[in-house]
């Protein structure tokens, strides 16, 4: 998934310059991995009320979303925390329905 090899390499910047000890990057960039996790086990559950191009479509707005609240890299850290949990949510979740058709 392009998502997540993307984010491993620009993840631990902001967390940085948030001021996040380096022990914690590891269990903060797992929360996108534990929503992908959660919502691929889900994701029979809303095939079966949505249609799957719906997902798809979702999803990829979803992906969008949460590179919005990651923001980019910059030397002012005006980026909090819950916003960068927020955008690996988002992340996670866009990129299981993004794949919601396969």
């Amino acid at each position: 998934m392009f998502v997540l090899g993307y984010l491993s390499t620009v993840i631990e910047l902001h967390l940085r310059q948030i001021g996040v000890p380096s022990a914690f990057v590891g269990p903060v960039y797992s929360v996108c991995l534990f929503v992908y996790f959660v919502a691929s086990v889900l994701e029979s559950q809303l095939l079966r009320c949505f249609k799957g191009r719906a997902l798809t479509c979702f999803g990829i707005f979803l992906t969008g979303a949460g590179f919005f609240f990651i923001g980019p890299v910059v030397e002012d850290a005006s980026n909090q925390l819950y916003s960068v949990i927020i955008g690996l949510a988002a992340l996670g979740l866009g990129g299981a329905l993004m794949y919601s058709n396969f």
